[in-house]
């Protein structure tokens, strides 16, 4: 099936320097029941078509915005092409990222889904493209269209490091789920928490919190294994100016908040609220 309407351009201009190129979405052919995509680049001289599957129930895209920054050994020009579709935990926003340098050549790309229709530049991603830490797009033989390599699912921010305007924390999901810090130059992991008896790991809240005098990131992971058994651990990072993190040792010892060690047969500290509030009485 394939399908001619032309989809809306929005692009927001973020960058004082004028783009070379010129780019526009079209809806694509349909491939095994998968709707696709097509980025077109244009600058007069040079021309790019790249196709994308559309995500999940998606039946449109449009770029949402376009970047031009530059790199040690270029200029590149980003385009961010977006979609969505409904999810059981609310919309899922995928953004496709895509890097060209001044002949149009495609020179890296990243996807990134959200759970939230509120979009922020991930801090690193700039730093990234121009390390060649991100890769580029791969061709499928089998679909006869382009993929990205590089995914990122957010389930969780990012957040700002209180005290560290540079820095924000985010939960993703790829293997597992893993507690993540970025800033302009890099990002890594902080911890990861792996499946339970084959149940995934989700995330109830996540806040800072001074502890002892300490700033530390609090969050509560729980795995549900069944309607009524579910697993609950209390996870607390103290952290610096420095972006130097380390698990709090006090509060991962702490029986009471973690349901594999505590006797209690009801959790009792299921909502940020609760769980500040024993935190407080108990550690400050």
């Amino acid at each position: 099936m394939i399908f001619f309407k032309k989809l809306t351009l929005a692009v927001m201009l973020l960058s004082t320097n004028v783009l070379a190129a010129n780019f526009s979405v079209d809806l694509g052919s349909e491939k095994r029941d998968v709707g696709y995509y097509e980025l077109h680049g244009s600058d007069g001289k040079n021309n790019v078509v790249i196709d994308g599957a559309l995500e999940g129930n998606s039946n449109q895209a449009s770029i949402r915005e376009t970047r031009r920054f530059d790199c040690s050994w270029g200029t590149i020009e980003s385009v961010r092409v977006s979609m969505s579709s409904p999810s059981e935990n609310g919309p899922m926003v995928r953004h496709d990222i895509y890097f060209f340098d001044n002949n149009l050549k495609i020179v890296a790309a990243k996807s990134i889904t959200k759970f939230d229709l509120q979009w922020s530049q991930p801090q690193s991603i700039e730093n990234d493209v121009c390390e060649r830490k991100i890769k580029s797009v791969e061709y499928d033989g089998i679909s006869g269209s382009h993929y990205i390599v590089d995914q990122e699912t957010i389930v969780q921010g990012p957040f700002k490091l209180k005290g560290n305007n540079d820095s924000a924390i985010k939960f993703i999901r790829n293997d597992a789920l893993k507690l993540v810090i970025e800033n302009n130059n890099s990002q890594r992991i902080v911890d990861t928490y792996n499946s339970l008896n084959d149940f995934s790991a989700h995330v109830a809240t996540v806040f800072f919190m001074t502890i002892n005098g300490v700033p530390n990131i609090v969050s509560l992971i729980y795995w549900p294994q069944s309607s009524n058994n579910t697993t609950y651990k209390v996870y607390a990072y103290a952290y610096n100016h420095l972006d130097k993190i380390t698990l709090n040792k006090k509060i991962d010892s702490d029986v009471s908040l973690d349901t594999n060690k505590s006797p209690e047969t009801q959790y009792r500290y299921k909502n940020a609220e609760a769980l500040r509030n024993y935190l407080r009485e108990k550690y400050n």
